[in-house]
C-alpha cells in the first residue's frame, strides 16, 4: 500500500513539474517578474497607482503599442526588423482620415484603404529586404522618412478633424466598463499566440528565423514568411494606428510619434530574441505592460519624459546584452 501511494505521490509530483515546465516555456519568467517589481515599488510610492482607473489607463495605453509589437515579435522571430512601424500606424490612419473628412468616403472603405496602403508598404519593405537584399536597418528607416514626408505632405502640418461620428464611437465603445481596444490587444494577443506556437506556418516562422539555410532545407519558403512579417507587422500598425485615432477623435500628425522605441522595447524586453527563433507573444505582452508600468508610475512621480525615454532604453539595452549571453552560453552548451 505505501508503495502504491509513494508510485501515486511521485506521479502527482512528475504531473506537477511538467505543468510548471510547460507554463515557463510559454511565459517568459524574466518580464513577469520585472512587471511584478515595478507594480510593488511604484505602488508602495503612491497606492494610486495599483487603482482600477490607473490600471486601465495602462491597459488601453499598451494595447496600442502591443498590438504593433506583436507584428515586430513575428518580424524578430525571422530575424529582421522594422524601423518603420511607427510611421506605419500614423501614414495609415491619415490616410482613412483623408478619404473619410476630405473625400467623404464612407467609413468603411476610407478604412480598407488605409489597410491596403498597410499591405503596400510592408510589401515594399519585404522586396527590398528579401529581393534586393538591403540591410533592414537601411531599408525600413528610409521608410520611415518617407511616411514621415507623406503625412506631412498630406497635412500640412495639420490636423484632419472632426472626424464622423460612427467612426469615434469605436474608440468610446465599452463592454463591462473596459475599451474595446483592451478587448481586441487581448483577442488579438491569444489568437497570434496560437497561430506562431501551435500552427504549422507558426514553426515556419521559427525555423526561418533560427537557421535560414537549415529552414529552406526542409522545403520552407523562407523568401515568403520573411515578406509576409514585414506584411503582417504593417497590418497591425496600421489596426492601431486607426483605433488610437478613434480614441483621440481627431488625425493628427503626433500618431505613434515615439511609438517606436516602446515597440522594440516590449519585443526585447518580453524575451524575443533580437538574433531570431526565439520568443513568444505572450512573453512580448509582458514586455509591454513593463514598458507602460514604468512609464505610468514614472509620471505619476514626476520624472520627465527625458528621463522615461532614458529609463526604458536603458533597460532596452540591458535585455539586448542579456539576450546576447543567454545565447551565447546555449551555442557553447
Amino acid at each position: 500500500m505505501l508503495r502504491k501511494n509513494e508510485v501515486k505521490n511521485t506521479g502527482n509530483n512528475y504531473k506537477s513539474s511538467l505543468l510548471l515546465s510547460r507554463f515557463l516555456g510559454v511565459v517568459n519568467i524574466g518580464p513577469l517578474v520585472a512587471l511584478t517589481l515595478w507594480v510593488l515599488i511604484f505602488t508602495l510610492i503612491n497606492p494610486f497607482f495599483i487603482s482600477i482607473s490607473n490600471v486601465k489607463i495602462i491597459l488601453l495605453n499598451a494595447s496600442f503599442t502591443g498590438i504593433i509589437s506583436f507584428g515586430m515579435a513575428m518580424v524578430f522571430i525571422t530575424g529582421q526588423f522594422d524601423l518603420s512601424a511607427a510611421g506605419v500606424a500614423t501614414l495609415t490612419a491619415i490616410t482613412a482620415a483623408y478619404f473619410m473628412v476630405l473625400l467623404s468616403w464612407p467609413v468603411w472603405i476610407s478604412i480598407l484603404m488605409a489597410f491596403l496602403m498597410a499591405i503596400m508598404v510592408g510589401l515594399v519593405n519585404g522586396f527590398l529586404i528579401v529581393k534586393l537584399k538591403i540591410t533592414p536597418l537601411v531599408a525600413t528607416l528610409g521608410m520611415m522618412f518617407i511616411l514621415i514626408g507623406a503625412v506631412k505632405s498630406i497635412t500640412e502640418g495639420y490636423g484632419i478633424y472632426p472626424l464622423p461620428e460612427v467612426f469615434n464611437n469605436i474608440g468610446k465603445a465599452k463592454i463591462f466598463g473596459i475599451s474595446w481596444i483592451i478587448i481586441i490587444f487581448i483577442i488579438i494577443a491569444i489568437l497570434f499566440d496560437f497561430i506562431l506556437r501551435k500552427t504549422t506556418f507558426g514553426r515556419k516562422v521559427y525555423a526561418t528565423g533560427a537557421d535560414v539555410r537549415v529552414a529552406r532545407l526542409m522545403g520552407i519558403n523562407t523568401n515568403l514568411i520573411k515578406m509576409l512579417a514585414y506584411v503582417v507587422v504593417s497590418l497591425f500598425a496600421a489596426l492601431s494606428g486607426i483605433l488610437y485615432m478613434s480614441y483621440i477623435r481627431s488625425g493628427t500628425t503626433e500618431i505613434a510619434g515615439d511609438w517606436i522605441l516602446l515597440i522594440i522595447a516590449g519585443v526585447v524586453i518580453g524575451g524575443v530574441s533580437v538574433f531570431g527563433g526565439q520568443g513568444n507573444i505572450i512573453g512580448v505582452t509582458m514586455g509591454v505592460l513593463v514598458v507602460w508600468t514604468m512609464r505610468s508610475g514614472l509620471t505619476m512621480i514626476g520624472a520627465r519624459s527625458e528621463f522615461q525615454l532614458l529609463a526604458i532604453g536603458g533597460i532596452l539595452i540591458i535585455s539586448t546584452v542579456f539576450d546576447y549571453f543567454k545565447r551565447r552560453s546555449r551555442s557553447s552548451d
